[in-house]
């Protein structure tokens, strides 16, 4: 019975990802998510209690038998314990048969044969067959905890801003695999412990998946720069903003996909100039803290302030009597400004155009495209890549002015764009880097104030 249970909620929890912008998705998700946890407590306690019943059982009928066939108490034994297993099946490994204690054996423990009660005791048979069955349960337990964050769903704690608003530090956020298909693993190991077999290293193949990826996903992937197997690499989240074939840009601080402004999500945070109308003027903590504006920084310029804002935040406060103006913030610090690709002249504001590259497509090998695509066909595909002095290239050894990619690619940023270390920074992400859609919040925990964020529980992520 427990275990259709658990199937029917797996079931409900994918459904209801899928359709996590509905309120009716999200009800089904938790009708799932309650089916499973119900499954997972009560299966189990039914289970030993059917055989705690018949192990009392087995008990009190060895207990109770005429002391005149003491003789053949082995045979007797084995006879109650067969008969009392029916309900549950073969008892040894989970109710050991008790032995009655020797007449030498009570003597040197105090006890007399003739007394009514009769003492019990386990042997050492039957300690063997408890760790067993204890083994055996959490051997399955790991089994199924790791099927499960492998081919179905997969928690993450973000630790870092690079997505605020719309993801807090401290978000416990649950990320669907159903997708996009889950990947059969790379490595071997316990992926929730973080603990792998090293030197082994499998085949990986992405299984079928339940939709397609779309513009404006916020997704889980392995930060690809990293020297590792795939599965054992860091877990990024950012947003779709590049498909493969899009080509990206960002004028005055806006993204742009295909020439077309991108529409950003309320909860797309920038950095903004707010310009006071007298420089004595103060942006106080209550005139901040309505819009979600943490505080204002102070610049060189007396009657400029910088903060960092959603639009609908920053509209509001162009409306205060006392701000004159409010305007995206051109970024201007070295520190921050993009290496990819390298050697170009793009900051973190005015940035591209960069086309990304989609599976199939053949592109044509020059001194401009090949700091785009080195890094591509080098570390993603596993090609050995040379610029030669005659001005063209050699791929695997081979004189090749083009290059056909091999899987598809994407262009994510943070929704915290002047706070957020990603495509700008170190390139694409390559297809059998996703791991998955993040679907939605399960928990939050604010460190700073070290309080539970209740408004945040269970809260789906657009």
């Amino acid at each position: 019975m427990w275990s259709g249970v658990l199937s029917v909620g797996i079931v409900l929890v994918g459904l209801g990802a899928l359709k996590r912008k509905t309120s009716w998705g999200t009800g089904i998700a938790l009708a799932g998510a309650a089916g499973i946890a119900v499954a997972l407590l009560v299966a189990g306690p039914e289970i030993t209690d059917a055989a705690q019943q018949a192990c009392q059982e087995g008990w009190a009928a060895e207990r109770a038998w005429p002391d005149q066939y003491g003789a053949g108490l082995p045979a007797r034994r084995e006879a109650v314990w067969a008969l009392s297993s029916e309900a549950v099946g073969p008892l040894e490994t989970v109710c050991p048969p008790r032995l009655l204690k020797t007449d030498a054996q009570r003597h040197r423990s105090g006890t007399h044969s003739d007394t009514a009660h009769h003492d019990w005791t386990m042997d050492a048979r039957s300690w063997k067959h408890a760790a067993g069955a204890w083994l055996k349960s959490l051997c399955f337990a790991l089994l199924i905890a790791t099927g499960i964050q492998v081919f179905l769903v997969q928690p993450f704690v973000v630790p870092t801003s690079s997505m605020a608003k719309t993801i807090k530090p401290g978000d416990y956020i649950l990320v669907s695999k159903l997708h996009y298909g889950p990947r059969t693993p790379q490595s071997v190991g316990l992926p929730f412990l973080d603990l792998y077999v090293p030197g082994v290293h499998l085949p990986s193949a992405r299984l079928p998946g339940l939709a397609e990826s779309e513009r404006g996903d916020v997704v889980v992937f392995h930060y690809p720069p990293e020297k590792k197997p795939i599965d054992q690499k860091t877990a990024y989240v950012k947003r779709l903003v590049g498909l493969p074939g899009d080509t990206v840009e960002v004028q005055n601080g806006r993204a742009v996909v295909n020439g077309k402004p991108l529409t950003a999500v309320p909860t797309v945070q920038q950095q903004w100039d707010v310009h006071l109308k007298d420089p004595r003027m103060r942006l106080l903590p209550n005139h901040l803290r309505p819009l979600g504006i943490r505080t204002a920084r102070p610049t060189s310029d007396p009657n400029r302030r910088l903060v960092t804002a959603t639009s609908e935040a920053a509209d509001a406060l162009a409306s205060y009597s006392f701000v004159q103006s409010v305007e995206l913030s051109a970024s201007t610090s070295p520190a921050k400004q993009p290496t990819f690709p390298a050697n170009s002249d793009f900051t973190r504001d005015e940035y591209g155009p960069v086309p990304v590259p989609r599976k199939n497509q053949t592109v044509r090998l020059t001194d401009s495209t090949w700091s785009l695509y080195k890094k591509v066909i080098r570390q993603y595909e596993g090609h050995s890549a040379e610029r030669v002095e005659s001005g063209e290239f050699r791929i695997d050894g081979q004189r090749n002015r083009r290059y056909t990619f091999e899987q598809d690619y994407f262009f994510v940023m943070g929704d915290n764009r002047d706070n957020s270390l990603d495509s700008r920074f170190w390139g694409y992400v390559p297809e059998n880097h996703l791991n998955g859609e993040a679907v939605f919040t399960f928990f939050s925990w604010d460190r700073e104030q070290n309080v539970f964020r209740v408004g945040r529980t269970l809260q789906g992520l657009e």
